[in-house]
């Protein structure tokens, strides 16, 4: 993969993340709800991690019936070939599954696993 965009605020999953994908690919990470509609506007990422937290916040801020549906549709439009891949806790699951039925690729749990990482862009890049 030559570009993965990631959204967090958490220090940890972005360590994680950078020295997963280490010189392999270029990371860009937007720390904002503002700086990831930029970034996905601007640069051709082959998948972005984002929190699930994250995604909330952008679902919420959308005035729609369905915003999980919403907020697919809408990343989806921007990057129709991207793997989203939800970073969750345990306990949100549920949620993440949710997320994935209107279009996300797959999920990751925290604390986040360079094994996990590198099963989940190996199956996106077979895609």
């Amino acid at each position: 993969m030559d570009a993965i965009l990631l959204a967090t605020q958490n220090p940890q999953t972005e360590d994680t993340v950078r020295r997963t994908i280490a010189s392999n690919s270029r990371l860009h990470v937007a720390k904002t709800p503002n700086r990831l509609w930029e970034n996905l506007k601007e640069i051709a990422c082959d998948c972005l991690f984002i929190d699930l937290g994250e995604l909330d916040t952008l679902a919420a801020a959308l005035d729609a019936q369905n915003p999980p549906q919403t907020l697919m549709d809408r990343i989806k439009r921007l990057r129709p070939s991207m793997g989203i891949v939800i970073i969750a806790p345990n306990a949100d699951v549920r949620k993440a599954v949710a997320y994935m039925k209107h279009g996300a690729s797959n999920y990751i749990t925290e604390p986040v696993d360079a094994d996990e990482i590198r099963l989940v862009m190996d199956e996106i890049a077979r895609d």
